[in-house]
């Protein structure tokens, strides 16, 4: 099984305390892999201690890796718990391997309802626009900007404001779009980003 978020460890979690039974008695002898320090560390504190946790990267380079370290092979059966909108690359690379692979959406990602984003709206029309804007994943971008339109477009072109990035994923989503990336995290996790936003504010 591979996690790919800590939001997707902590719902795995939680439907198997709901469903009666802990998470780490239902993964015992399976493979677990995971993307990021972070989620590795949330899976630890579920008892579930992970074969491999890799940085940033949950495409094909993750995929090598798992193949490398005999961690999986041809027909190997693989679970993907993630997000309703999750990126297809992981899923797609372990098929081109001979990987069995299943994905199941466990959690909704919702874009935040306009309405609700007057303080967000109140930053984008400040005099002085802010040093940086971060986004930790593909999903975050594209909410923001489909909140924020063409104000917020505008300020993300703007050659004072660093877009700092959580992972390649995320950078390639950015300049998908036209836009710059100031800084890119070199893993998945806060830390690895807060280290990313004092590199492009230095």
């Amino acid at each position: 099984m591979i996690f790919t978020s800590r939001v997707a460890a902590d719902t795995f979690e939680a439907l198997c305390s709901e469903a009666g039974f802990p998470a780490a008695s239902w993964l015992k002898g399976c493979n677990v892999a995971a993307i990021g320090a972070a989620t590795g560390e949330r899976l630890k504190e579920a008892g579930i201690v992970p074969s491999l946790v890799a940085g940033a990267s949950a495409g094909a380079g993750f995929a090598r890796e798992l193949i490398e370290k005999e961690l999986l092979g041809e027909e190997s059966q693989v679970l993907l718990p993630g997000s309703n909108i999750a990126r297809p690359e992981l899923g797609a690379a372990l098929r081109d391997a001979g990987v069995r692979v299943t994905s199941v959406p466990i959690y909704e990602t919702l874009e935040e309802d306009p309405a609700r984003a007057e303080r967000l709206f109140e930053a984008l029309d400040r005099d002085e626009p802010p040093d940086a804007v971060t986004f930790a994943s593909p999903s975050a971008l594209s909410g923001f900007l489909g909140i924020c339109g063409a104000r917020g477009r505008k300020l993300l072109k703007s050659p004072s404001v660093k877009i700092v990035s959580l992972g390649p994923t995320t950078s390639a989503a950015v300049r998908s779009e036209g836009l710059q990336v100031s800084a890119q995290a070199a893993s998945a996790g806060t830390e690895s980003l807060v280290e990313a936003l004092r590199e492009a504010l230095a």
